[in-house]
């Protein structure tokens, strides 16, 4: 049976907590940058810039697509709960105060729809849902999608919404295997099963050290 939030007893002392736009983890009297919050120490691509630039409302369009990944999110691990049981989180509360526009919806269950073609695909077998981690020598926390057994092997799998793939993403995943492995957790293989409105993929990644290393170093030496 899979489990949510609560895989070891070093993650219970794991809390996550938001401050000035930023996520943080409080473990026990340590406060650790979230991952995300890591990575946004790096440069802008070119390419967002640009797109920010011809975007005068971008801050609304982001904020709408955190709301409809956050969602999709909650379908997607509902699903998995209810197969084995466990608690469900209230979508309709957290469509509700997400005050997310209607016109948002079919796109919603359209990556909803996405996650289900890739579920009676490979058959995952969950273990870990929502699993917090941290990398008590790095200094970092975060929190895990999902790890699931996929004909045999262990995967670690970042569910994610959006048009296109990022490197940041593989150096996300990359950030998490590292942490995981340190906590004990056996790691076998990595995916990002990404959905938007030009469709989905489901891609194995290698990760990118250099460029969480290249963010962690950056991070660290602007705030330490």
């Amino acid at each position: 049976m899979p489990k949510k939030n609560k895989p070891t007893n070093q993650q219970e002392k794991i809390r996550r907590v938001e401050q000035g736009g930023y996520r943080f983890y409080l473990i026990g009297d340590q406060k650790l940058p979230s991952v995300t919050t890591i990575l946004h120490a790096l440069p802008e691509p070119q390419g967002l810039v640009t797109w920010k630039r011809n975007n005068p409302n971008w801050k609304d369009i982001l904020h709408d697509a955190g709301k409809m990944g956050t969602i999709t999110h909650c379908l997607c691990q509902n699903h998995m709960s209810s197969i084995h049981g466990l608690e469900l989180q209230n979508i309709e509360e957290e469509i509700k105060q997400s005050e997310i526009p209607v016109k948002y919806l079919p796109r919603i269950i359209k990556n909803y729809e996405y996650y289900l073609k890739w579920f009676d695909e490979y058959k995952p077998r969950p273990m870990h849902i929502e699993i917090p981690l941290y990398h008590s020598k790095d200094l970092y926390a975060g929190t895990a999608d999902l790890i699931c057994e996929i004909d045999g092997f262990i995967w670690l799998v970042d569910i994610k919404t959006g048009k296109y793939m990022y490197d940041t993403y593989d150096a996300q995943l990359y950030a998490y295997k590292e942490a995981l492995v340190s906590m004990g957790h056996r790691i076998d293989k990595m995916g990002v099963l990404r959905m938007g409105e030009l469709g989905s993929e489901w891609t194995e990644t290698k990760g990118n050290p250099e460029l969480w290393l290249n963010a962690l170093m950056t991070f660290h030496s602007q705030y330490s």
